[in-house]
């Protein structure tokens, strides 16, 4: 949704008496989500979600809305997941695709990012745009916090796994063997945010 930063829903915050709180860019954004408490990304709509997100930027124009977030995450298809076991934090580059509006990663049946599941993570995207006449990186990054969960359903697997196919190795043939010896997992998100970089 363009100038839409980001949609929180009920569950997700403190007293709300609406079904979501929707954040939008500046007060001149119009929502079309009935029912729906609307705030500015100025506004301190961190103290009505229940868990803690990262601390928000004061420039908002570099902040990506939910319509160029999908377009990031859908044209660039690799990022870094990170998550804690135990004392020890883990990152592990991996692929995504997006499937249904959902972020699915795949894997072996066995491996060490396993042990993310059932864990909160973060997942961060970024697309390097180059280097700058001043020196620095152009880049538009997107951040994904959220908790791992292994998908089961032969169907969904399926379906997660023929778009893995067509989108980043069309030569790969599939087979109804594959969702059998893969593992799916999804990374439900609790929040996102989208950034841009470019002088």
């Amino acid at each position: 949704m363009k100038d839409v930063l980001h949609i929180f829903k009920k569950e997700q915050c403190k007293s709300l008496v609406e079904d979501n709180l929707v954040v939008v860019r500046d007060e001149n954004v119009c929502v079309d989500l009935p029912n729906s408490k609307v705030m500015t990304f100025g506004e301190d709509f961190e103290s009505l979600v229940v868990y803690s997100i990262p601390k928000k930027t004061n420039k908002v124009n570099f902040i990506l809305d939910m319509d160029q977030i999908a377009e990031v995450m859908n044209r660039i298809n690799h990022g870094v997941l990170s998550f804690m076991i135990g004392d020890i934090p883990y990152s592990v580059g991996i692929n995504h695709i997006i499937v249904e509006g959902r972020v699915f990663f795949h894997c072996g049946k066995q491996g060490y990012k396993l042990n993310g599941i059932g864990q909160r993570a973060a997942y961060t995207v970024v697309e390097d745009l180059g280097v700058a006449p001043i020196g620095t990186y152009n880049y538009q990054s997107v951040y994904i916090m959220g908790e791992l969960a292994e998908i089961t359903d032969f169907d969904m697997k399926k379906k997660v796994l023929l778009q893995l196919v067509e989108h980043i190795a069309p030569q790969h043939p599939y087979n109804d063997e594959m969702p059998l010896r893969t593992f799916i997992f999804e990374l439900k998100p609790e929040f996102f945010s989208g950034k841009t970089h470019i002088l």
